[in-house]
């Protein structure tokens, strides 16, 4: 029983996360023009890790080691050059970025909508404040781990690509020393990514489900409050004069009786 219980975990994390691939692939092959508007920014953000080592280098050879030291100053003057341009091309990737996140969220929210539109139809019953979290809570952190998952693999491929490039140019019998390590770090992090977005996941849903707790606790609590007052009168649990003779308000109540009927009553009104 618990290994068909596993099997059929697994099975069900897979499906997530291959509905999960197709979604993000589909997403950006549908906005083509605005993933090559990314690519082509990003080049340019690269340009100060793909030529700062060259720079340097030429500075400090060409330059203030040979005794020219404008020369050095010139090569210092050309690497804070490609600064400015890599803050450029920063600030255009982000654009870029939000021209695919915003439209993608923008999908999200229609398809919630029309899924809580169409639902009292089919099923005759509607999602209620189910729906409302979808689209309130549910659809920005869905917007936030594609933008993450975006911003990571592009920041990723900008700093490696160019920095292997840089290297390849400048010291290229260090390649082998540097790839491997680099090989091993990707492949540990391909390892470790299921378990991380399972533990996302987790928390995702842990956070939906003490939101729909909540909500119970609050109906349940405006319900006894509304049941405290006709409890409380007597007009839930027997004759109305029975009541008020158990709560003391009929009788004498020299025994105290009817005070332990009002506690009584009282706390299940709580309860």
């Amino acid at each position: 029983m618990t290994v068909r219980i596993q099997t059929e975990g697994r099975h069900r994390s897979a499906d997530i996360h291959g509905a999960a691939r197709r979604e993000l692939i589909d997403s950006l092959r549908e906005r083509r023009p605005q993933v090559r508007g990314l690519a082509g920014w990003s080049v340019l953000e690269a340009v100060p890790a793909l030529l700062s080592g060259l720079i340097v280098a030429r500075a400090v050879d060409d330059g203030f080691l040979a005794g020219r030291p404008a020369t050095g100053l010139a090569w210092l003057a050309v690497l804070g050059l490609t600064v400015v341009l890599g803050a450029w091309g920063t600030r255009q990737t982000l654009a870029r970025l939000a021209d695919l996140v915003e439209p993608f969220r923008d999908d999200l929210v229609r398809r919630v909508v029309g899924s809580a539109v169409r639902r009292p139809v089919l099923t005759g019953r509607s999602g209620g404040s189910a729906d409302v979290a979808r689209l309130t809570q549910h659809v920005e952190i869905i917007r936030e781990a594609y933008a993450a998952v975006l911003t990571a693999v592009q920041q990723f491929l900008v700093v490696a690509v160019s920095a292997l490039i840089g290297l390849l140019t400048l010291a290229p019998a260090l390649l082998p020393l540097v790839l491997p390590p680099l090989v091993a770090g990707m492949a540990l992090f391909a390892v470790a990514l299921p378990r991380l977005a399972g533990q996302q996941r987790a928390a995702i849903q842990g956070n939906g489900l003490r939101q729909q707790a909540r909500l119970l606790v609050g109906r349940g609590g405006g319900a006894v409050r509304r049941l405290h007052g006709p409890v409380e009168r007597g007009y839930i649990g027997g004759d109305r004069r029975r009541s008020k003779a158990d709560i003391g308000v009929a009788g004498g109540d020299e025994d105290g009786s009817g005070g332990r009927a009002a506690g009584r009553l009282q706390l299940a009104a709580q309860r």
